[in-house]
């Protein structure tokens, strides 16, 4: 008896069931393989994405280095005109 022989012999005996592993393995390269299919069909797209990307990474770098001012970084001017001395709206009549 080979030692494969007797390792598939020990495992019988331990309990293991050859046709429930094929039940197992089957459905998972059933998966495997509808994966590479859809892969296959999605190399293309990928690499076009892939090549948009590129392209406008400079761009992209560039953007992020931008310091762009925020809202509390602005100064509003006053305008005292505006309301009067009860800080209620006061709209000037222009003549």
């Amino acid at each position: 008896m080979t030692v494969g022989e007797l390792v598939y012999q020990q495992a019988i005996e331990s309990g293991y069931n050859p046709t429930f592993a094929k039940g197992l393995v089957s459905p998972l390269n059933n998966a495997v393989e509808a994966y590479q299919k859809v892969f296959e069909h999605m190399r293309e797209p990928l690499k076009t994405v892939s090549s948009v990307i590129e392209s406008v990474r400079p761009q992209m770098e560039a953007m992020a280095k931008l310091s762009i001012p925020s809202i509390s970084q602005l100064t509003m001017p006053t305008l005292p005109a505006i309301f009067n001395e009860e800080n209620e709206l006061f709209i000037p009549v222009l003549t």
